[in-house]
């Protein structure tokens, strides 16, 4: 799968690697207070449920870092909606 450009993911598509990070909502909290983005659809579960989102979303910041760092090691990250 590697080699794939954005328009040729489909929804629902599930890719298997090698390494894996479950992301919780601690990482997501800790992560936006460490880099000082208390944006309350990152921290505020009441705020995110009246959007359109319905529910906190990750901080953006995060999925490139933890991105980066999967690349550094040889793979791409992992992510699937839980």
């Amino acid at each position: 799968m590697a080699g794939l450009h954005f328009e040729e993911f489909k929804p629902g598509m599930v890719i298997e690697h090698a390494i894996r990070r479950t992301v919780t909502e601690t990482d997501n909290i800790l992560f936006s207070a460490m880099t000082y983005n208390c944006a309350p659809l990152h921290i505020d579960d009441e705020y995110s449920r009246n959007t359109m989102y319905g529910q906190r979303l990750l901080n953006s910041m995060f999925l490139l870092a933890l991105d980066a760092t999967s690349r550094r090691q040889g793979s791409i990250s992992h992510l699937q909606e839980t």
